[in-house]
């Protein structure tokens, strides 16, 4: 995974397993075979789209540890 779109992750806080997420991008993107102008555009959308993984208990523990936590 580029270390730019591991800082683009991590800047959005994302909960999930990046590196597992950028190899369905790459691979979708690959596949497609488009060209994009602004991949680190592309990167964040697709961030913002995918869904937060772990049981709903896991996902309203990390979202109460964000607002009332030292996280």
């Amino acid at each position: 995974m580029p270390e730019e779109l591991r800082q683009v992750a991590e800047a959005l806080n994302f909960q999930g397993d990046a590196a597992a997420v950028y190899l369905r991008f790459r691979d979708y993107w690959l596949q497609k075979g488009t060209k994009k102008a602004d991949w680190i555009s592309a990167w964040r959308n697709w961030l913002s789209r995918e869904k937060p993984s772990g049981t709903v208990a896991e996902r309203n523990a990390r979202i109460l540890n964000r607002r009332y936590g030292d996280g």
